[in-house]
């Protein structure tokens, strides 16, 4: 199956041994997206794309990537494609809780591991 993606694509391939990150940053073209190719034999990509389509599909064991005119070939076990959205890095605001709440929940987390802490819950919900 062939999927588009709009966008500056940036290539790593020197991180890991037999892995290649394409990157797109996220901007007007939507969120941040990144290709992963896992058992990389040989690629013949440049630093840099403008918008890819890539068929992944393997077929001779490997991945064709187009970008406008010129076809790419990645010879690759897998590819992964992430759009989802980053935990860290401030993508996704994590929830603040005051210091007297997040006490609270420690003790009473702490409490539960202990048989007499479970009853001490159990009787204090009327239960």
């Amino acid at each position: 199956m062939q999927q588009q993606f709009p966008g500056r694509f940036d290539i790593e391939s020197g991180a890991h041994a037999g892995v290649l990150r394409m990157e797109r940053r996220a901007g007007r073209e939507g969120a941040a997206l990144a290709l992963l190719f896992a058992g990389v034999s040989s690629h013949n990509l440049p630093a840099r794309l403008e918008g890819v389509s890539v068929d992944d599909a393997p077929s001779n064991g490997g991945f064709s990537v187009r970008s406008g005119e010129v076809n790419y070939r990645v010879a690759a076990r897998s590819v992964q494609i992430h759009e989802a959205a980053k935990i860290y890095d401030r993508a996704l605001p994590l929830a603040r809780f005051r210091f007297s709440q997040r006490l609270s929940w420690s003790v009473l987390l702490w409490c539960a591991r202990f048989s007499w802490g479970q009853n001490l819950i159990r009787r204090l919900r009327g239960g």
